[in-house]
């Protein structure tokens, strides 16, 4: 048998792309400083973050966070103004910071935040953005890159939060690719005036398998009655009783397992007065709020389960028999993150994202303020790397 080592050159174009695939992120960039030519082949293999994360922090500056396999290849890199002028980026793998002259911290983070996650071959499962400060810097910078991408962004849950440029946001709706968002989560500081969340991308928002507001928005009664989510969570002085009653019958007529609503009104109309559809039994009564059950033995394998208080109502959708509130949360990342496996629209259209025996608690920090990284990993290769953008 012949055992001549094969030289990586000679292997199928095939083979080297299904070996970059299997790799880490701190492998794929050491094979990027290889040649331009194997930079040129990792750019070209598709690429999966669990989740892309990305913070404004008094302290830390801007953070940016990629998991590529929760727990197992996850990243943190901190842009902050250097004392001398300049950036200084600090790494959770590399005991040494890279100081970066006459740039600026968000031109920095948001070049990174392009070459690394928004390229044609990468998808992402949830992208984070938090903002703290009342300025508009790093929304416009967020802008600058959505703008400058020429393509649809493959990314399946966004999550906004404190920023009050909604703008930002449907910009970045705007440029994902429908077949893949499946998720919205709006929270954080309510705004001076309501979140603009129907209008020019109804069409996605309708195709949402889970939206959540936590801010007052332009919701209508159509809005609401349009969306095809198994969960809804929305705030609006515009909604009615009438609305409401409707969405009731909706998802009880309905009864998906595990799909619930929540309607929030903030203004001064008592939702304690609601109407509630024929088939429903009363749980609790007390002055603060009304429990109700609807059980359809013949056909149906499920219980509805209703609240009804003066500032909300809450519906959720059980096994047969369960006549109490879950909590109920927007579900993290899988815990694998290999593209193929979890999340592909042409060749897995059925596949549950967020399934797959997937059991950590849905509300995992992900510590951007500790030292996650205790391990091997800060005796990496790349502590000497010279860490470009382009590498």
């Amino acid at each position: 048998m012949d055992k001549t080592p094969i030289d990586w050159v000679d292997l199928p174009m095939e083979m080297q792309q299904m070996l970059v695939g299997k790799c880490d992120l701190h492998t794929r960039w050491n094979l990027r400083a290889v040649s331009s030519s194997v930079n040129e082949l990792v750019d070209a293999t598709k690429l999966f973050y669990s989740a892309v994360r990305v913070q404004e922090n008094y302290i830390h500056g801007i953070t940016i966070k990629l998991i590529h396999k929760l727990f197992k290849d996850e990243y943190t890199f901190r842009f902050k103004k250097n004392e001398s002028g300049g950036t200084r980026i600090w790494r959770s793998f590399s005991p040494n910071d890279l100081i970066m002259e006459n740039s600026e911290p968000e031109t920095e983070a948001f070049e990174f935040l392009k070459t690394m996650c928004f390229r044609k071959n990468v998808t992402i499962g949830r992208f984070d953005f938090e903002t703290i400060s009342f300025t508009n810097k790093l929304e416009d910078k967020l802008e600058e890159v959505i703008n400058g991408t020429p393509f649809p962004m493959k990314i399946r849950a966004i999550h906004w939060k404190d920023s009050k440029y909604s703008q930002s946001i449907w910009k970045l709706i705007d440029k994902c690719d429908g077949r893949h968002l499946k998720e919205l989560k709006v929270s954080g500081r309510l705004p001076h005036i309501p979140l603009v969340l129907f209008g020019k991308n109804d069409e996605k928002l309708r195709n949402l398998e889970r939206i959540e507001v936590e801010c007052d928005c332009n919701a209508t009664d159509e809005d609401v009655m349009s969306l095809n989510a198994s969960i809804i969570s929305i705030k609006s002085k515009l909604l009615t009783h009438g609305m409401v009653t409707r969405l009731i019958e909706k998802f009880t007529e309905k009864r998906s397992n595990g799909s619930f609503f929540i309607i929030d009104n903030p203004s001064e109309e008592d939702l304690s007065s609601l109407t509630i559809p024929a088939g429903f039994q009363v749980i609790t009564n007390d002055p603060e709020r009304m429990d109700y059950f609807n059980e359809l033995v013949e056909g149906k394998k499920a219980s509805v389960v209703l609240r009804v208080n003066e500032n909300y109502v809450r519906l959720q959708v059980n096994p047969a028999g369960l006549h109490f509130f879950e909590e109920k949360f927007f579900i993290a990342p899988p815990e694998d993150s290999d593209f193929d496996d979890y999340y592909n629209v042409e060749d897995n259209e059925d596949n549950d994202f967020y399934g797959n025996g997937f059991d950590m608690d849905p509300n995992y920090d992900f510590d951007f303020e500790g030292d996650l990284y205790e391990s091997d990993l800060y005796e990496s290769d790349l502590d000497d790397f010279e860490f470009k953008y382009d590498y």
